[in-house]
């Protein structure tokens, strides 16, 4: 009824990480609801071509802040001119990330409308631990598992999407925050299970 009335498969989810603090908390539950993506609040990127499966690097460049300051990195430089600084101004979103196989909470730092849809790029507000972009991976390489057919896509540095994001793929943005009541079910399937076995079982 809630994912009917919200208008996303996901109203509801719960932070499992500190990369979003001091704006969410590990164990806060956040209310989704589901966005067009022309309703995504971010500064705004024109883009001439497409960018469905281009990695970051082709597009743009990083600029680095200084250790001091609030984010890590305070500018997307993209390669036709335009300049966007990171601020916290934009939505929350929820995403699937297919290198890490999870759902992903973070904000939206740059909306770009290309020729084949409008795409996003997140970061988490914790500059302590996410020091950079989601997508910022370097030069995206697609190996095979040794004697098969299945591939798996290998980026060149951590990160946590290897492209930007399809805003038409979004599993909602972020209505309303509930503090902390999502932590028992973190504490007894991922806290417990961890330290019984020393992996952790997921939510």
């Amino acid at each position: 009824i809630a994912g009917f009335a919200l208008q996303t498969q996901s109203p509801m989810v719960i932070v499992v990480s500190g990369s979003m603090e001091p704006t969410l908390y590990r164990g806060d539950v956040v209310v989704l609801h589901g966005i067009s993506p022309n309703d995504v609040k971010a500064p705004m990127v024109q883009w001439d071509g497409a960018l469905q499966n281009k990695p970051l690097s082709e597009i743009a460049t990083l600029v680095q802040g200084d250790a001091q300051s609030q984010f890590n990195v305070k500018a997307i430089e993209f390669k036709n001119g335009q300049t966007v600084p990171i601020t916290t101004n934009g939505d929350i979103i929820v995403y699937h990330s297919p290198l890490r196989q999870q759902q992903i909470i973070h904000r939206v730092v740059a909306k770009i409308s290309a020729s084949d849809g409008v795409f996003l790029l997140t970061k988490g507000d914790n500059a302590r631990t996410n020091k950079t972009l989601d997508a910022d991976c370097g030069a995206i390489v697609q190996q095979y598992y040794p004697g098969s057919d299945v591939s798996y896509l290998q980026p060149e540095k951590p990160c946590i999407t290897p492209y930007p994001i399809n805003a038409s793929s979004i599993d909602g943005a972020s209505l309303a925050r509930i503090p902390w009541i999502g932590y028992v079910k973190l504490l007894l399937f991922d806290d417990i299970p961890k330290l019984l076995t020393g992996k952790s079982a997921g939510v």
